[in-house]
């Protein structure tokens, strides 16, 4: 039986590398994107609180003193984003799949509120075009900073793990898809892989541990699979 290899857009943990070498899938990985807090300020009239990555939140609840942050109305993307905001003691008001269905929540619910969005330099504009849409005031706030790093491929593989539209930005600027398949954490990074292939397989919920999943669905041995 054929060991499928994969490449992992961002190196995986110990843990996140086993389940693939279980399931007897190869595994090349690298970063292809790195991230660095930034240094910023926050307006002191706006209670309301977007984030749409946990770089965001990391960089903001390093940085910030407890009292600042109390009686805030948060909203964000993703479960792994909700988990370290609860960890940082914030009210998640309401929690979405991805920034485009935030955006029209936000644009519905809250028609006359100003927003904050703590984002990066490389942010979409998923989220934003939706709220200036609907004439719904919106301060962006660059926290962190996204930096790209470019690298050659050269061993052929069957898949491409991809965790954020800057990564697919970053792999695709030196080396193309081919036949291999691209699995995506979520829509908006597939979204980012359209223009260069066709073949692509998204996570079911946005988390490491779903691409993985995905990526054993299509490659792994059926004996493990069916466990």
């Amino acid at each position: 039986m054929k060991r499928h290899r994969v490449l992992s857009t961002k190196i995986l943990s110990e843990t996140q590398r086993e389940r693939l070498i279980q399931a007897n899938i190869s595994l090349i990985q690298a970063n292809f994107i790195e991230t660095k807090s930034l240094s910023f300020s926050i307006p002191t009239n706006c209670e309301n609180w977007i984030f749409t990555s946990q770089n965001a939140v990391e960089a903001v609840f390093s940085l910030l003193k407890k009292e600042q942050c109390v009686g805030k109305k948060v909203f964000c993307v993703g479960e792994k984003t909700k988990s370290l905001l609860i960890k940082n003691e914030q009210k998640v008001v309401k929690m979405s799949r991805n920034s485009l269905e935030l955006g029209h929540f936000i644009a519905k619910n809250y028609k006359n509120e100003p927003f904050l969005f703590f984002c990066g330099n490389l942010k979409q504009e998923d989220l934003p075009h939706v709220l200036l849409e609907h004439q719904i005031p919106l301060t962006e706030v660059v926290v962190y900073q996204t930096d790209l790093i470019p690298k050659k491929m050269e061993t052929p593989v069957d898949g491409v793990l991809f965790f954020s539209p800057s990564g697919v930005e970053s792999f695709t600027r030196l080396n193309q898809l081919g036949k291999s398949k691209g699995i995506c954490i979520g829509e908006t990074t597939a979204q980012a892989l359209k223009p260069y292939t066709s073949n692509i397989s998204v996570a079911t919920s946005p988390t490491i541990e779903n691409v993985l999943l995905k990526t054993i669905q299509h490659f792994g041995t059926y004996e493990y699979v069916k466990k």
